[in-house]
């Protein structure tokens, strides 16, 4: 890690997260021992990070993590206090060689789009789509990071794929055949082939 165990103990009391450790202005300030009380619009915020279907986290430039929403310690295999003070090195796929790019590029451009492989806590890989935006200035600075878990919607594609090859061999075999073949569904045909036609 990046940051010293002191430093993300900080975001720690007693091993359990305050409320106030999800609100913006104590997110900018994580290093301070005693957050500000939540004003109403910090809860509404903490409300709506909750109810997000993707992961959200709040980190350093450096990738030290200063908050996970719900749906990130479900996605991850760890109870929302866990997540305060990993690194994002923990979740990602030390062999993916398309982290540094998107450090670079995040980097450089203050904001990165892409996918990238993670790993979850029992040590399940999944494709994830990455959104990470920069916020603030100098030590101010905090990467606001999304992650959409892509598991569902390659399995999906994968199984559409299956299912166009299975379709093109039925057609090649029945194109290759001497006597007619019919397709239908309810009595509406779907396909013939040339011997059916004839």
């Amino acid at each position: 890690r990046e940051r010293s165990d002191q430093d993300a103990a900080s975001f720690r009391h007693g091993g359990m997260v305050t409320e106030t450790e999800w609100m913006p202005s104590a997110c900018m300030s994580w290093h301070t021992a005693a957050p500000p009380m939540p004003s109403p619009s910090d809860r509404r915020f903490l409300d709506l990070l909750d109810a997000c279907s993707d992961a959200v986290f709040a980190c350093t430039p450096e990738g030290l993590i200063l908050r996970g929403n719900r749906r990130a310690a479900e996605m991850f295999g760890y109870a929302t206090h866990e997540l305060v003070g990993m690194h994002r090195s923990e979740f990602l796929a030390a062999d993916d060689p398309r982290v540094a790019k998107a450090i670079r590029q995040r980097e450089s451009d203050g904001v990165m789009r892409g996918e990238l492989t993670y790993v979850r806590r029992d040590g399940t890989r999944f494709e994830g789509e990455l959104t990470a935006v920069e916020d603030g200035h100098g030590s101010a600075r905090l990467i606001w990071v999304l992650i959409h878990d892509l598991t569902a919607q390659r399995a999906a594609e994968a199984a559409a794929a299956e299912l166009r090859d299975t379709n093109e061999m039925l057609r090649a075999l029945s194109e290759g055949a001497f006597e007619g073949v019919v397709i239908h569904s309810q009595g509406v045909v779907r396909s013939a082939n040339r011997a059916a036609e004839r």
